[in-house]
């Protein structure tokens, strides 16, 4: 597997959302032009990935 040095370019936390969503966002654009949406809560420890192509 080859192995590919992507570094952000732009972070971005202002997503819009609904006052009631207590989920955290934050977007990334990658050097290689990918787009990353991370998503977390505060109260949840559980971990998945999704990936869409």
């Amino acid at each position: 597997m080859a192995s590919v040095d992507s570094t952000i370019v732009r972070i971005v936390d202002n997503i819009k959302k609904s006052d009631s969503d207590s989920w955290n966002y934050r977007g990334l654009e990658l050097s290689n032009e990918m787009l990353v949406v991370l998503i977390s809560h505060p109260n949840i420890d559980k971990a998945a990935a999704a990936l869409d192509v």
